[in-house]
């Protein structure tokens, strides 16, 4: 599982099959312990140059969830039926986070996605 540290934004590169269901889970730590994720909000984005390709957020139905620890992991989640209107090619993404308190935003990745072209298609 990727980990972020409190320093500038860390490659991430991501690589999954169009058509498949995507989940990644990260943790972000602060002075190697473990940050309390649940009260900030994430965003993230792929894009092709100026086109938002997908967008990700803490909204509910956003893709972006917690998952239940100590300090909480995000599970980054793409059901398959929106993966599978993704064209295959190799974009690029970050995610930022907003801190509940201050409003400080912070890009927390950053790096590629590359989304192959699965073999096995839906039956029609």
């Amino acid at each position: 599982m990727p980990t972020s540290t409190t320093g500038p934004a860390t490659g991430l590169d991501i690589n999954v099959y169009r058509g498949d269901t995507m989940e990644r889970f990260i943790q972000i730590k602060r002075n190697g312990v473990e940050e309390q994720l649940s009260d900030h909000q994430f965003r993230m984005q792929v894009r092709s140059a100026s086109v938002v390709i997908i967008e990700l957020t803490t909204d509910p139905n956003g893709g972006i969830t917690f998952e239940q620890t100590p300090g909480g992991v995000l599970a980054l989640v793409i059901d398959a039926a929106k993966m599978s209107t993704l064209n295959p090619g190799t974009y690029q993404f970050d995610m930022q986070q907003t801190y509940a308190v201050t409003g400080k935003v912070k890009t927390r990745f950053r790096g590629t996605c590359t989304i192959t072209d699965d073999v096995t298609k839906p039956l029609s």
